[in-house]
């Protein structure tokens, strides 16, 4: 797999969200922009982690004719900290999924960094995603599916 693509993903992520939501900071909840992480969460700070964030992790791929796919999974975290607000909870996760969705769409058209071509599952669906967890309260997350192609071997 291409590693530039890791890289490339998380600046455009980054650069492009216009969500801002509510998050945990080392003095208290705020509402803050989406923080976005290749392979895991960094260390809680005070006991306090990095809410709402996005986790780039590459989960497969091939090569093809000279060509290369790669399936990179989003993980798409949001806190709530209000108690019986599963409605508050599952808002902010749509909200930053559609938003994250809306930033990936313009790499079909426009290969992310000149390179890198969103594409659709093998199944023919594109970003498809899934709920992880059904009850982890105060954090809830989804993963989100993203297929790319590009040059095999760069």
């Amino acid at each position: 797999m291409n590693t530039a693509i890791l890289l490339a993903l998380k600046k455009h992520l980054e650069g492009n969200l216009n969500v801002r939501l509510l998050g945990q900071s080392v003095e208290s909840d705020a509402v803050t922009p989406v923080s976005v992480f290749i392979g895991d969460l960094p260390p809680a700070e005070k006991g306090r982690k990095t809410f709402p964030c996005i986790i780039l992790i590459p989960v497969g791929g091939h090569h093809d004719g000279g060509m290369e796919a790669a399936t990179i999974a989003l993980i798409c975290c949001v806190y709530n900290p209000e108690t019986g607000d599963a409605e508050g909870a599952e808002q902010d996760l749509a909200r930053l999924m559609s938003d994250t969705g809306r930033v990936l769409c313009s790499c079909r058209e426009t290969p992310l960094q000149g390179r890198f071509i969103l594409t659709t599952d093998s199944q023919g669906r594109l970003l498809p995603w899934e709920k992880t967890e059904m009850k982890p309260r105060p954090f809830t997350q989804a993963v989100m599916l993203s297929c790319w192609q590009m040059k095999g071997w760069e």
